[in-house]
């Protein structure tokens, strides 16, 4: 595909994905819905373009999900680097500033998330890509455990309100490495992040994150032993105490009557 053909099937996905999306729920550059054999595709089409001239904003979607894709694999602290490495022709014609402003117009433009904390105002651009991957493969084992050590705090209260979640994680994330901890640091991101993975399957999850993201994710945690039984004895207890839309009392809500049960289940 070309990048003008790239542009406008991801323009038309995004729209998709946020007229789906719940008002105030983002949306990621990682939600992209491009099989393994496209991406390669998009990675050739941008390189073959910016080897020769500058990036351009017609083609913004395709940039931002490309940068994101780097996001999600990188691991360390070299991102430039390895962007400038996969990328022939960037030092010459990219700008980092302008792959910001792309992210900062998807923001805008489709309810894209928004960096936030203290990391994101000290690295102000490599905060975007980073973000909008998600969760990179080189944190995922890092939140699964630290969801399994928090598995007997988890209440139907804390999957109503994504931002405790993110609260409760970023206590324990001094366990983590510091781009665990950056991460941690905004607390809603990480918290729908991780009610996401935890009530994969339940009723009234499908607006947190796309089904085929929330599965990809799911799938590079199961390559590694440990990590997936971590986030299985957390996924089950998740599920059995916190059923959406009051389908079910949550044990943790104790004596509270039925009917308030359900309310705090709907976020009344």
């Amino acid at each position: 595909m070309t990048l003008p053909e790239l542009e406008r099937r991801l323009q038309a996905h995004f729209e998709q994905v946020r007229r789906d999306r719940p008002e105030g729920k983002p949306i990621f550059a990682l939600e992209h819905g491009l099989e393994s054999g496209e991406l390669r595709e998009l990675a050739t089409a941008i390189c073959a373009h910016v080897a020769t001239k500058a990036p351009s904003s017609e083609h913004s979607l395709p940039w931002i999900v490309y940068a994101a894709e780097l996001g999600y694999r990188y691991a360390g602290d070299e991102y430039w680097q390895t962007f400038e490495e996969e990328t022939p022709g960037w030092v010459v014609h990219g700008k980092r500033q302008w792959l910001r402003e792309r992210f900062q117009w998807f923001h805008q433009r489709f309810q894209g998330a928004k960096p936030a904390g203290p990391w994101a105002v000290h690295f102000s651009i490599i905060c975007w890509p980073i973000t909008h991957a998600i969760l990179p493969r080189d944190l995922q084992r890092q939140l699964a455990k630290v969801l399994f050590q928090l598995r007997h705090a988890f209440s139907a209260e804390l999957f109503v309100s994504p931002a405790k979640l993110g609260e409760l994680i970023a206590a324990r994330s001094w366990e983590g490495t510091s781009r665990f901890q950056n991460l941690a640091q905004e607390t809603l991101l990480i918290g729908q992040i991780a009610a996401a993975l935890l009530l994969e399957g339940e009723q009234g999850t499908a607006g947190l994150l796309l089904p085929s993201t929330l599965k990809r994710i799911g799938t590079d945690l199961d390559r590694e032993r440990t990590a997936r039984e971590w986030l299985r004895g957390a996924r089950s207890l998740a599920q059995e105490r916190a059923r959406l839309h009051g389908l079910s009392v949550p044990r943790t809500l104790g004596a509270v009557s039925p009917q308030r049960a359900r309310e705090v289940l709907l976020g009344a």
